[in-house]
């Protein structure tokens, strides 16, 4: 079992769940760190895990043609589930990779079930991550229809200002389905200065 004071020193790192009663937790609890560029699983794979970020980023991607093809970063607080439409085999659909050093905890499917039915902060906190995870894809593909390479960009250097120094230039152009070499010329270029892509 891991010490209470490893525990209470995880989540004080993490600004979503630095007040939440991590005794609840302990007896369930397990952690699990990852280094940049380690995966937390691949798609295809079984995995019935919940993980709960207590600090770092990673992100989710597909593979399509020898490419990955990011779609989602996650960061402190975020839920990562392999079986998010109650797949029964938990197979997971995305690989998850760690974009810095993280940090996270976990608990068996049916753990969490269990503490999800039983603790009102944990059912608010899971519900709330995956309203954020829904809208982020939203928004994503809605923009991918709508926004210019420009606005994109914009947009993602607005919402993603405190991860950006943490994010690879290829990454961020494959979220954004942009060249590497659109982006730097977005990157070189003042916002005021009018350019559509």
């Amino acid at each position: 079992m891991i010490s209470d004071s490893i525990i209470k020193s995880l989540f004080r790192t993490s600004p979503i769940l630095k007040h939440y009663p991590y005794q609840v937790m302990l007896p369930l609890i397990k952690t699990k760190t990852l280094k940049p560029g380690e995966i937390l699983h691949r798609e295809g794979e079984v995995d019935s895990n919940v993980y709960i970020i207590i600090s770092g980023i990673l992100k989710s991607y597909i593979h399509e043609n020898n490419e990955k093809i990011l779609s989602l970063f996650f960061e402190a607080g975020d839920i990562i589930t392999a079986s998010p439409t109650n797949n029964e085999k938990n197979t997971v659909w995305e690989t998850v990779e760690a974009t810095t050093k993280t940090h996270l905890v976990y608990f068996e499917h049916e753990q969490f079930l269990n503490l999800y039915d039983s603790d009102a902060m944990m059912f608010s906190l899971y519900i709330e991550s995956s309203k954020k995870t829904l809208l982020q894809h939203f928004q994503r593909h809605k923009n991918l229809l709508f926004k210019t390479a420009v606005e994109r960009y914009r947009e993602f250097e607005k919402i993603m200002s405190n991860q950006l120094p943490y994010l690879s230039l290829k990454d961020i152009a494959s979220y954004l389905n942009i060249t590497l070499e659109t982006l730097s010329r977005l990157r070189n270029k003042k916002p005021n200065r009018r350019i559509t892509y």
